[in-house]
């Protein structure tokens, strides 16, 4: 049986006692890696969970790499080369898993998924080790696969597929750490904030494919054929979802509707907390979430109560005896409404007398309220409770409906009369 050239090596440089200033090298890694994942933790402690798992693998294949770098210039390193294969398998492994992880937390594909990356990695891992790499190449170099009037060899179309997944997955990974960097600067607007992370992110995965595309041998010039059939579908077929992607941009770009505004739409209210490419998701107090087109956003009337000024206005009616001081009144009804914490007080509430009712004088409340977006029917409550108070505490009843009965003499005559003559007989 024929062991593989480096493990060989490495038996030689062991019995020859040549192995000490490999071995310094790696606990010297091992010893950088745990001191630059201690800072880590402590410096980032609020941090997702999923960057300390790289900070190890990355930081000990840097170290080895350099060691092996300098050392092999005087001597042969197997057991540095050993370490630096099983290394960048472990670190591939997590950064596919954690990548997948983070963008499909839900996907039992992309978990299948990861799993064959990282039993890919450790597979390549250990063909390298064994020096059997160059046979399993060579052997699928002669295997061909007709694709139309042309044959590939198996070897090129892995290549090209390992390619384009590992390209298109640092272009993600890349795409989402800008993203969160952009999203957490605080000297740009949201919207803008949002447009530019939707066009780094469409940039860096474009980029990506052609740059795994390139690298995989194919000619870029037949994108071309590809490019005219996209436009010709969405010229026919895909109009409306074009349309969509059209109108979620000018939403972003002219900003008249933002995410946290308070909207109206067909007749549903609720709270922006998401504007996407396609669609924007609005929120009602009641937990209930609409799906509302871009298209829809721009081409029909849309309430926005929150565009230039977060204030709205709110009213409700209550009802005072005929005999009450109006101008007392008013200034009860104004500061029972001032009493409200969520009521503002410039503009300052109000109470207008706005109709002489049959029951009574019908005062219309006004006041204002910064923040919709904590829900409207709880302050109106709460206003007509400190109303409702400070009515009773002033002794002031509020009217019930009352109506009088005129009846002529002659018929209450004949009522009386009808009412009395049973009881007279009986």
């Amino acid at each position: 049986m024929q062991w593989p050239a480096l493990l060989v090596q490495l038996v030689r440089d062991a019995q020859a006692d040549g192995l000490w200033w490999e071995a310094f090298a790696l606990a010297l890694s091992v010893a950088v890696a745990w001191t630059v994942a201690r800072w880590f933790r402590k410096h980032h402690a609020g941090g997702p969970v999923g960057r300390f798992a790289l900070v190890v693998p990355v930081v000990m294949c840097l170290c080895v790499f350099f060691a092996q770098s300098v050392l092999s210039i005087s001597e042969p390193v197997p057991l540095l080369r050993l370490v630096l294969a099983m290394l960048l398998a472990w670190t591939f492994s997590r950064w596919a898993a954690q990548l997948l992880a983070n963008m499909f937390p839900h996907s039992v594909i992309a978990l299948w998924f990861s799993r064959v990356l990282r039993w890919g990695g450790w597979l390549v891992a250990v063909l390298v080790i064994s020096d059997w790499m160059s046979v399993v190449t060579t052997y699928l170099d002669s295997l061909y696969v007709p694709i139309g009037k042309h044959k590939t060899s198996v070897q090129s179309l892995l290549e090209g597929t390992v390619s384009v997944v590992v390209t298109v997955m640092a272009a993600l990974w890349l795409s989402r750490v800008l993203e969160s960097r952009l999203m957490g600067s605080v000297w740009i607007e949201m919207n803008m904030r949002t447009v530019l992370s939707k066009l780094l992110r469409s940039v860096l995965i474009a980029m990506g494919l052609l740059t795994a595309l390139s690298i995989a041998g194919i000619d870029l010039t037949v994108l071309s054929v590809f490019g005219g059939a996209l436009g010709v579908g969405l010229g026919l077929g895909l109009q409306r979802l074009a349309a969509n992607y059209v109108s979620g941009f000018v939403i972003l770009l002219e900003r008249s509707i933002k995410v946290g505004d308070s909207v109206r739409v067909d007749g549903f209210d609720g709270q922006v907390t998401a504007i996407r490419t396609r669609y924007t998701v609005v929120r009602a107090l009641s937990g209930r979430e609409s799906i509302v087109p871009n298209e829809t956003l721009t081409s029909n009337r849309v309430e926005n109560l929150s565009l230039a000024d977060t204030r709205v206005t709110l009213t409700s009616m209550v009802s005072l005896p005929y005999d009450a001081d109006v101008d007392a009144m008013q200034k009860l009804l104004t500061t029972a409404m001032a009493s409200v914490h969520r009521v503002v007080a410039d503009p300052a509430p109000a109470a207008h007398l706005s109709q002489f009712a049959a029951d009574g004088l019908e005062f219309t409340l006004a006041f204002w309220i910064k923040d919709p977006e904590n829900g409207q029917l709880n302050v109106r409550s709460e206003v007509n409770l400190a109303v409702l108070r400070a009515l009773r505490e002033a002794g002031i009843e509020i009217p019930y409906p009352q109506r009088v009965l005129h009846m002529a003499r002659g018929a209450a005559q004949r009522a009386l009369t009808a009412g009395v003559a049973p009881a007279a007989s009986a």
